[in-house]
């Protein structure tokens, strides 16, 4: 008898944000590289910015940190002089520091919505167990009530 490969399937586990991450970086690295091609200028940061957005959203913080990562190399390597180079100049400083704001910034807001819908979720719950005990002890109330004041 075969025994299952146990490491396999916990890495499975773990992939998939990884894949989704590596896989919306890569989709605005292409759409950006084809745009550029077509004479589009200025569109990659845009679009590292929405997979960014997109990610933090699907994935959390992990994954977002990943994806601002790799879209400040991608953006870096072919998108800044000198290109296919991850030199950054100092007159590109400017452009790569407020990227890289910028990414934090969205990554910063998907933290504050994730935390704040954890709370209402909660809430929600804390408000559902307190509907339970107070229709417990209604009906205890209709109860005792029942028993003490018949006629």
């Amino acid at each position: 008898m075969a025994r299952p490969n146990l490491p396999l399937k916990i890495a499975r586990s773990r992939v998939p944000w990884l894949r989704s991450c590596t896989a919306s970086v890569s989709v605005a690295l292409g759409a950006s590289l084809l745009l550029e091609r077509f004479h589009f200028r200025n569109v990659a940061d845009p679009l590292f910015l929405i997979a960014i957005a997109l990610v933090v959203w699907y994935g959390g913080i992990g994954p977002a940190i990943l994806a601002v990562v790799l879209s400040g190399l991608a953006d870096t390597y072919f998108f800044i002089e000198p290109i296919y180079s991850l030199y950054i100049t100092r007159d590109d400083y400017p452009h790569f520091v407020i990227f890289i704001l910028f990414a934090l910034l969205l990554t910063g807001f998907a933290a504050v919505r994730r935390r704040v819908e954890a709370e209402l979720l909660q809430a929600r719950d804390d408000l559902q167990i307190e509907v339970v005990e107070r229709t417990q002890q209604a009906s205890l109330l209709n109860l005792t009530h029942d028993t003490n004041f018949r006629p």
